[in-house]
C-alpha cells in the first residue's frame, strides 16, 4: 500500500514541473512568435507603411480621390497577405518547444519527454530501472539555458527594406507627435466632399475698418486656416486689407477685383500687403498656380445720419429758446448743428443763415434737449425758419423738417437798458450815418451818467469803446460790432454779472450732458458734474443778490398766493446734483441723464425778474378775489342761518328763513357770472348746486339740512379757491432764497409733496430710483473698488471683481 502512494506521488510531481516554467513558457513563447511572423511578416510590413504614411501627413496633403485610391490599395494588399499568411501558418507543438530547449543545452534522447513518460509494463525490476533512467534525466535539466531567438528575414529581405520601415516609423512618430490618432483618422477618412488643400504657408489677414466706424479689425485667415471664406464679409466702406506671410518660396498676388498687387518682402523673407477695398467683390490670394485664400467682400456704404425734432420748438421763461431733438448714425452723429434762416428779408442785415453748432454726440443714437439763447441777435423778434442738420464722420449731413417760430425778444425793465435796446435797433435797421451819430451820442451820454448804471466800471468802459468805434472806424462792419457791445451792455446793467454766470451755467450742463450721451469714463462725469455745482452756485449767488435787491411782491399777490410762492432752493438744487453723481458713480446713467434734463428745464423757467403778471394771470388774480369774497360771504350766511335755527318762535324762524334764502340765490346768481368766465374750476359747479339746494331747503323751513348744504357750498368754494391759487403759485415759480423753514420744505423740485422730503420719490412719472437704493449701490462699489485694490486677496477674487467693475 505504502508502495503505491509512493509512485503516486513520484509520478504526480512531473520532471516538467520540477525544472519551471520559465524556460519552457519562454520556449514556447519564442516558437509562437517566430511562427506568427515568419507566417504574417508581410501583412504587419504593409500595416506598418500605412502608419508611417500616416503620421508623415501624406495623406492629409493628397487629393480626396487620390487619398482613396492609395487607401483602397493598402486595404487590399493588407487582406491578401493576411489570406496566404493565414494558409502557411501553423501553429508550434509543446514537443518543438522542448526540442529548442534540448537544443541549447546539448541534450540527448529527449529527457524531457523521458521526465513525462510512463513505462507501459508493472514489473518491479523493470520499474527500478526505468526511475534510475529518469534520475538520471533529471539531473540532466537541472540548471537549463534560456531558448534563443532563431528566427531571420535575411533570405526573405535581401534589400533590408525592414529597416527603412523603421527608420519610417520613428519618423513619423517624431513628426506626428501630439496628433498620432487625429492624423490616423485623418489616414483612413478621406474628405471626399472638400477640395484639394495643399500644404500652405503660415498666413494672417484682417480688414480694419475705417477709424471712424469704431469697429474692431476683422479676421478673416489666421495659422489654424482661412476663416469666413463661405459667406459674404460685410464690411462699411473705406475698409483696407492686410495679410502676412511667412514660409512662402514664391511671391504671392492679392487681387481685389481686377486690381492686382503683390506682396512686398522684409529683411526675414515675410510677406505683407495692404489693399483698399473700394467696391464688393472677390478678394483673392495666389502664389503661381496655387490659390492660398478667397473670400467674398460685400461694401456696405456709409448711410447718411438722421435726425428730427422730438416735439415743438418752445421758449422758456429766460426766453432761450427749447430744442428737443433725437438723431442717429449707423456709425455715429459727429455734429448737430441748428440752422435759423429769416423767413423774410431783415432791412439792414445780412440774410445769411445762421448755423449754430448744437453738440458733438459721437453717439449712434442721441436724444437731447437744447437751450439757445437767441435775445441779442437782430432776428430777435421777427419770424425765423429752424432747421437741424446732423453731420457723420464723412461729412454726409442729415436735414430735419422745418419749423416756423417767432425768435424770442428779452424784454428789459430797467430804463437805461431799455433805452440802449431800442437805439441798437435803430442803429442796425435805420441809416448808416444817422443812427451811427445818434447811437455814439447816446453812448457818450450814458458813459457820463455813472448813476443811471450803478456805475460798474465795465459798462462805462464798454459805453465809451463803443462811441469811439462808431466815430473813428467807417467800416461797414462797425455798426454789428458796436450793436453787440451795446447788448452785452444793457444785459450788464438790466442782470448785473448774472448773465455771464447763466451762460457758464448753461455751458457747464451742455458739456455734462455730452459726456453723459457719448458714454465717457466716470472721472470725466464727476468732474463735469464739480464744474456744473460751481456754475450753479455762481449763478446762484448772482440771482440772490438781483432778488435781494428787487421790490417785494404786490400785496394784492401776497394775499392770493400766501407766502409758499418760491418752491426752488438751492438746497433742493444741491440734492439733485448729489443724486446725479450717485447715480452716474452707480452705472445708471440715463437717470442722471433724466435729473440733468430736470435741472435744466426748472433753471431755464425760473422767474428772477420783476413781478410781471400776463393777462391770463391777471384774470386768475381777479378770480381768486371774487372767490375770497363769495367765501366770506357764504361763511356770513351760514353763521346767520345757524342764528336763526336757534330761534324757539317757529313763524320768526321760518320768516328769517325766507329771507336768507333771497341772500342765497343773490349769492349763487354771483357764482353762476364767475362760472362763466374762463378758467372756472369743477368746483365750483359743486358750490352752486349746494347753494341752491341751501336756499331750497330754507324756502322749506328746513333750517338744518339748509345749514349742511351751506357748509358744502363753503368747503367748495375754498377748494377751488386753493385750486386757483395753487396754478398761479406754478406759474409764478421764482428762486428760493433758501433757509430754515424754506417754502419747498417736503416738496421735490417740481413741486409735488412727498411724505419725507426726499427728493427721490417715484411717482412713476420718472424713472428714478429711491435714496436708499443709490446709497447701497455706491456703498457696493465703494467696497468692491477696495477689494479690487487689496493685492492679499486672491487673484481668481481680484479677477472677479474687476469683471464686475467693467460694469460700471
Amino acid at each position: 500500500m505504502r508502495q503505491r502512494m509512493g509512485h503516486r506521488n513520484t509520478t504526480r510531481q512531473t520532471p516538467t514541473e520540477q525544472i519551471g516554467s520559465l524556460p519552457l513558457t519562454s520556449a514556447k513563447l519564442i516558437v509562437h512568435l517566430e511562427a506568427l511572423l515568419s507566417a504574417f511578416a508581410l501583412p504587419l510590413a504593409v500595416l506598418a507603411l500605412f502608419i508611417g504614411l500616416a503620421w508623415l501627413g501624406l495623406f492629409k496633403v493628397l487629393f480626396p480621390w487620390a487619398h482613396l485610391l492609395l487607401l483602397a490599395i493598402f486595404v487590399l494588399w493588407f487582406f491578401v497577405a493576411l489570406s496566404k499568411a493565414k494558409l502557411v501558418y501553423r501553429r508550434p507543438t509543446l514537443s518543438t518547444a522542448r526540442r529548442r530547449i534540448e537544443n541549447i543545452n546539448h541534450l540527448r534522447h529527449r529527457p524531457l519527454d523521458v521526465l513525462d513518460d510512463r513505462p507501459a509494463f508493472a514489473d518491479e525490476t523493470q520499474r527500478k530501472i526505468w526511475e534510475l533512467h529518469r534520475a538520471r534525466s533529471r539531473a540532466e535539466v537541472r540548471q537549463l539555458r534560456l531558448p534563443r531567438w532563431q528566427l531571420s528575414f535575411a533570405q526573405r529581405d535581401p534589400y533590408a527594406l525592414r529597416y527603412g520601415l523603421l527608420v519610417l516609423i520613428l519618423i513619423g512618430i517624431a513628426a506626428g507627435w501630439g496628433q498620432w490618432g487625429d492624423r490616423l483618422m485623418t489616414a483612413i477618412n478621406p474628405a471626399l466632399g472638400q477640395g484639394w488643400k495643399p500644404a500652405l504657408p503660415t498666413m494672417n489677414a484682417w480688414i480694419t475698418p475705417p477709424d471712424y466706424t469704431g469697429l474692431v479689425p476683422i479676421m478673416i485667415a489666421t495659422p489654424a486656416g482661412t476663416r469666413l471664406d463661405r459667406a459674404p464679409i460685410a464690411v462699411p466702406a473705406g475698409s483696407t486689407l492686410t495679410a502676412h506671410l511667412t514660409d512662402s518660396k514664391r511671391v504671392p498676388v492679392l487681387a481685389v477685383g481686377d486690381a492686382k498687387q503683390d506682396f512686398t518682402t522684409d529683411a526675414r523673407q515675410n510677406f505683407s500687403v495692404t489693399a483698399a477695398l473700394p467696391a464688393s467683390g472677390k478678394v483673392v490670394i495666389d502664389r503661381g498656380w496655387q490659390r492660398l485664400a478667397s473670400w467674398t467682400i460685400q461694401i456696405q456704404p456709409d448711410a447718411a445720419p438722421t435726425i428730427k425734432f422730438a416735439e415743438e420748438p418752445g421758449v422758456t421763461e429766460r426766453k432761450a429758446v427749447k430744442l428737443s431733438y433725437q438723431a442717429s448714425d449707423d456709425y455715429g452723429v459727429k455734429q448737430i448743428k441748428l440752422v435759423i434762416t429769416p423767413t423774410m428779408s431783415v432791412p439792414g442785415q445780412d440774410n445769411t443763415p445762421l448755423e449754430i453748432m448744437l453738440t458733438e454726440p459721437q453717439a449712434k443714437d442721441t436724444k437731447q434737449v437744447d437751450y439757445q439763447d437767441l435775445t441779442g441777435h437782430p432776428w430777435a423778434g421777427t419770424p425765423v425758419q429752424l432747421e437741424l442738420v446732423a453731420v457723420d464722420a464723412l461729412g454726409q449731413t442729415g436735414v430735419s423738417d422745418k419749423k416756423i417760430m417767432t425768435l424770442p425778444e428779452r424784454v428789459f425793465t430797467h430804463p437805461v437798458a431799455r433805452a440802449l435796446i431800442e437805439e441798437r435797433k435803430k442803429l442796425l435797421f435805420g441809416p448808416e450815418q444817422t443812427t451811427r451819430d445818434e447811437a455814439a451820442n447816446i453812448m457818450a451820454g450814458i458813459a457820463r451818467q455813472p448813476a443811471v448804471y450803478g456805475g460798474d466800471p465795465v459798462v462805462l468802459m464798454a459805453l465809451r469803446g463803443g462811441a469811439v468805434r462808431l466815430v473813428l472806424d467807417r467800416d461797414a462792419k462797425a455798426p454789428h460790432n458796436v450793436a453787440s457791445i451795446m447788448w452785452q451792455s444793457a444785459l450788464r446793467i438790466e442782470d448785473g454779472s448774472s448773465g455771464d454766470a447763466e451762460n457758464q451755467l448753461r455751458q457747464a450742463q451742455r458739456e455734462l450732458s455730452e459726456a453723459l450721451e457719448r458714454k465717457a469714463s466716470e472721472a470725466e462725469i464727476q468732474r463735469l458734474i464739480d464744474q456744473v455745482q460751481a456754475a450753479l452756485q455762481n449763478y446762484m449767488r448772482e440771482l440772490a443778490q438781483r432778488v435781494a435787491q428787487q421790490p417785494p411782491l404786490p400785496r394784492e399777490l401776497q394775499q392770493a398766493v400766501g407766502q409758499q410762492l418760491n418752491m426752488l432752493s438751492p438746497d433742493d438744487l444741491q440734492e439733485m446734483l448729489n443724486e446725479m453723481r450717485n447715480l452716474s458713480a452707480s452705472g445708471k446713467r440715463e437717470a442722471a441723464q433724466q435729473r440733468l434734463e430736470q435741472l435744466r428745464q426748472m433753471l431755464e423757467n425760473l422767474k428772477t425778474g420783476p413781478m410781471q403778471l400776463s393777462n391770463e394771470q391777471q384774470q386768475m388774480l381777479r378770480q381768486m378775489a371774487e372767490l375770497r369774497s363769495l367765501t366770506r360771504q357764504q361763511q356770513e350766511l351760514l353763521d346767520k342761518t345757524f342764528q336763526a335755527n336757534d330761534n324757539t318762535n317757529k313763524s320768526e324762524r321760518e320768516t328769517e328763513l325766507r329771507q336768507l334764502a333771497e341772500q342765497q340765490n343773490a349769492l349763487q346768481k354771483k357764482l353762476q357770472e364767475l362760472m362763466k368766465q374762463p378758467g372756472a374750476t369743477e368746483n365750483l359747479g359743486q358750490a352752486g348746486e349746494a347753494m341752491r339746494q341751501a336756499a331750497e331747503a330754507m324756502r322749506q323751513g328746513q333750517g338744518a339740512a339748509a345749514q349742511q348744504r351751506q357748509g358744502e357750498a363753503l368747503a367748495a368754494l375754498q377748494q377751488a379757491s386753493q385750486q386757483t391759487a395753487q396754478q398761479l403759485r406754478q406759474q409764478l415759480r421764482m428762486i428760493g432764497m433758501g433757509s430754515g423753514g424754506r417754502p419747498g420744505q417736503g416738496r421735490d423740485p417740481l413741486g409735488r409733496r412727498s411724505p419725507n422730503g426726499s427728493m427721490a420719490q417715484d411717482d412713476g412719472s420718472i424713472k428714478v430710483p429711491d435714496r436708499m437704493t443709490i446709497q447701497k449701490a455706491r456703498e457696493i462699489l465703494d467696497e468692491l473698488q477696495r477689494r479690487a485694490g487689496d493685492n492679499s486677496r486672491p487673484e481668481p477674487e481680484r479677477d472677479y471683481i474687476d469683471r464686475l467693475l467693467e460694469r460700471f
